[in-house]
């Protein structure tokens, strides 16, 4: 079953990945830097994705529990 943090960890990993990319290429290390960085978008792009799989699963998910297939969106909104 899906979670809201699927893709978190993906999510994180880009940003660790991202930051050793950096560093990497301050101390001069190309090449390895160009590796991590590729590896750091890959984890994005698969967090991101998770992500939106689970906002669309629970969005189905949420809808179909609600009475908004009642009625209009205004008026479960608005609680009339």
């Amino acid at each position: 079953m899906l979670t809201v943090r699927d893709g978190y960890d993906f999510i994180v990993n880009y940003c660790g990945l991202l930051v050793a990319a950096v560093t990497f290429l301050y101390l001069n290390k190309g090449s390895f830097a160009k590796k991590l960085a590729g590896y750091a978008y890959h984890n994005l792009v698969v967090g991101v994705l998770l992500q939106c799989v689970v906002i669309i699963v629970e969005g189905k998910r949420v809808l179909a529990d609600s009475n908004l297939l009642l009625g209009s969106w205004c008026t479960y909104a608005c609680g009339r």
